[in-house]
């Protein structure tokens, strides 16, 4: 899967107000640039983890990586904000964790951090 047209096929689908049917904010091209540079930086830490791309109705492009192990579940999302912020959330087993990064070009330290335990762990 090429992951950049990935993220120009949901940006174009979520590129109008009300895309969803339930006033979704569009997700803007700024959005989409910065999308692109943030898989750059973490495609490293990914391995073959290749994350399913979707668009978040407050206009973020999400990567999102799930997992199920032996009956646990492992769970990843990342939005991606046009003030250059990243949002995660992340499921592993019972423990959750969550919060916000700035993103400055490289991958966020706690990113890598939960990359590496999704690669570890969940596969």
């Amino acid at each position: 899967m090429d992951i950049f047209a990935e993220i120009d096929r949901v940006a174009a689908e979520a590129s109008h107000y009300n895309w969803d049917g339930y006033h979704a904010t569009p997700v803007l091209p700024e959005t989409v640039k910065i999308a692109k540079e943030f898989y750059m930086a973490i495609s490293s830490y990914c391995d073959e983890m290749v994350p399913e791309v979707g668009a978040n109705p407050d206009g973020l492009i999400a990567f999102d990586w799930l997992f199920i192990r032996k009956s646990l579940l492992y769970s990843m999302s990342i939005g991606i904000v046009p003030n250059r912020n990243i949002v995660y959330c992340v499921s592993f087993d019972h423990e959750n964790f969550y919060g916000t990064e700035q993103f400055d070009g490289g991958c966020p330290f706690i990113v890598k951090v939960l990359l590496h335990y999704l690669h570890t762990y969940a596969r």
